[in-house]
């Protein structure tokens, strides 16, 4: 994948982005191989809006045409906690989808950023994918949300620290009469 510009944000948001707007795929690799060009698209856009909104607003521009939604709930924390991040995604009621971003500096794998999806159908199940690790399927809101909070740590132990975190949640809703946004896909959707 090419790199765009000196945000290290771009790749994986824009992977994370299309894996919300794809429904959450438990074969994720496999259809997001073909959208490369959409993935370098939103790192070029991402790049781009850095230099004009601050981060947050540029998240949310970017986010909502990879989507295609005009309402996306975003959120910022200061000094990037993690458990704040992994208590909301916890306590939200219902089918969402998430993206995760976050600056770290100081850990093994240096400074930098990255872009995590997570996606819940209205029960219990749920979805974890980070485009360097995979992905993974959850029974439990709390299992996924124990492995968000120490997928999060691993980026910045031993040694780092998040530096600046946000949040964008996405519900499911009814775009127009034929298609309804995110709508959720089980494993056994792909055997």
């Amino acid at each position: 994948m090419p790199y765009f510009g000196v945000d290290s944000l771009g790749v994986c948001f824009g992977f994370s982005s299309l894996w919300v707007k794809l429904g959450a795929p438990y074969a994720c690799f496999d259809v997001l191989q073909g959208e490369s060009q959409a993935v370098i698209k939103a790192q070029r856009e991402l790049t781009q809006a850095m230099h004009v909104y601050d981060v947050l607003m540029a998240l949310g521009v970017i986010a909502e045409s990879v989507i295609g939604r005009n309402s996306v709930k975003e959120t910022a924390y200061a000094n990037g906690v993690a458990s704040h991040i992994v208590l909301d995604i916890l306590q939200s009621v219902g089918a969402r989808h998430f993206v995760v971003s976050f600056y770290f500096s100081a850990g093994p794998q240096g400074a930098g950023g990255h872009a995590i999806g997570v996606s819940f159908d209205a029960g219990q199940t749920g979805r974890l994918f980070d485009p360097n690790y995979g992905i993974g399927s959850y029974q439990s809101r709390a299992d996924l949300s124990n492995d968000l909070h120490a997928l999060l740590a691993s980026y910045v132990v031993p040694g780092g620290h998040v530096t600046q975190s946000y949040l964008l949640e996405f519900g499911h809703v009814v775009m127009d009469d034929d298609f309804e946004f995110g709508a959720f896909q089980s494993a056994a959707d792909f055997h």
